[in-house]
């Protein structure tokens, strides 16, 4: 398999605000459906019968809302290949999640807050 050629790591001081990234279009097929399905265990019939849906006034199934959202990941598109390094350095980045809605994050020496 031919190698694809990766860009050159950007840095997050590489970047400004504003800039686009896009992310190419996908078609929603059934097999998708079904792989998030089994992933996610949500065994709605609104997810993957068709007549079900039909009978309710849909023309099609409807996705789950997390596999629409993880279609405008930034792991969606070509974001993770420009920031590849400079993203494996965050994992010794020291994080704790002390409850279900709250993630502790201790300063970085060396970065200083622009609010």
């Amino acid at each position: 398999m031919p190698r694809i050629h990766a860009p050159e790591t950007r840095w997050f001081d590489d970047f400004a605000i504003g800039e686009t990234f896009y992310i190419p279009s996908r078609t929603m097929t059934d097999a998708l459906f079904a792989a998030f399905q089994l992933a996610s265990g949500d065994n709605d019939p609104i997810h993957y019968d068709i007549e079900f849906c039909k009978e309710r006034g849909h023309p099609a199934m409807l996705a789950h809302g997390l596999q629409v959202f993880i279609q405008t990941a930034a792991g969606a598109g070509n974001f993770p290949q420009q920031t590849a390094d400079s993203l494996v350095a965050l994992l010794s980045f020291p994080a704790k999640c002390i409850t279900r809605f709250m993630l502790v994050i201790p300063p970085i020496r060396g970065w200083k807050s622009s609010n």
